[in-house]
């Protein structure tokens, strides 16, 4: 009932809610956009000279402006579809390692209610650490906020420290997840932002569809599911270790910034995105 409410208090919030002024700027609706940013000073009490050069600030080149822009254009940069499909597979990775270990609350120490109470309070710390993540290289973090996850999923399989391992597990697990948002948002263009979030959100539903049967093969080896589900894991984590750094770039707006992140040494792919952004 209180998921249906809180659905509900948000379907109603829908009608007022404001377009996005990147997105606006990016489909050359300067105007609305700009009409957006005084809302949001007025509502926040930021002075007016705030947005006063907004719309010299922004450069939108003309390859946006015309709408050639679509998903499946990454399509035809091999190292841009790499990346995408770590993204992808890194979420599902993390989801099954989270709920691989909730669903295995009664086989990881003698006390259920213990291991499900521990498990649960696990998204606590990593609520937290994710913000002092932010300060250290999104790679770096990525990498190895995963890594560690799947070393304590290993460490699992050692039934006197299950419990801890578990619990440690979860939480990097917890803070890998959240941080791929954060990666990626820095990856990808103002317009294919979301639909590339949404992919995440969809493949990681597959890790938690496959959490379930895997748990049921404690019925063979008590460790099995551990040892399936961190060997699973590995090779988004490895992949990983090859994405490109977003540290302190502006978020971009267009496919060609996407391109120059991705492809940062001399290419023809880098060529092309400089063109681009002279268009």
């Amino acid at each position: 009932m209180l998921s249906i409410l809180g659905g509900v208090i948000f379907l109603l919030m829908i009608p007022v809610l404001r377009e996005s002024p990147r997105w606006l700027f990016c489909h050359s609706k300067k105007a609305t956009a700009v009409q957006n940013i005084q809302f949001a000073s007025k509502i926040n009490g930021l002075p007016s000279h705030v947005i006063k050069n907004v719309e010299d600030d922004i450069f939108i080149p003309s390859t946006v402006q015309t709408g050639q822009e679509s998903v499946l254009r990454f399509l035809r940069y091999p190292r841009l579809v790499f990346v995408t499909a770590t993204f992808y597979l890194s979420t599902m990775a993390n989801v099954l390692l989270y709920y691989m270990l909730k669903f295995s609350a009664e086989n990881i120490s003698s006390s259920p209610y213990l291991s499900c109470w521990l498990l649960a309070a696990s998204d606590l710390p990593s609520a937290l650490l994710i913000h002092l993540c932010t300060r250290f290289d999104r790679r770096l973090v990525n990498f190895c906020t995963q890594l560690t996850a799947i070393i304590f999923c290993y460490f699992c399989c050692a039934e006197e420290i299950r419990l801890v391992s578990a619990v440690l597990c979860m939480a990097f697990a917890a803070i890998s997840f959240n941080y791929v948002y954060l990666y990626l948002a820095e990856v990808y263009p103002t317009t294919m932002r979301s639909r590339i979030t949404a992919g995440c959100i969809a493949v990681g539903e597959i890790g938690g569809m496959l959490a379930n049967p895997l748990v049921l093969t404690v019925e063979i080896w008590d460790v099995l599911p551990f040892l399936i589900t961190s060997s699973i894991a590995l090779g988004p984590t490895i992949a990983s270790w090859w994405l490109p750094e977003t540290k302190g770039r502006r978020l971009p707006d267009h496919f060609s910034e996407t391109l120059v992140i991705v492809y940062p040494e001399n290419t023809s792919q880098n060529q092309e995105a400089t063109l681009l952004l002279c268009t």
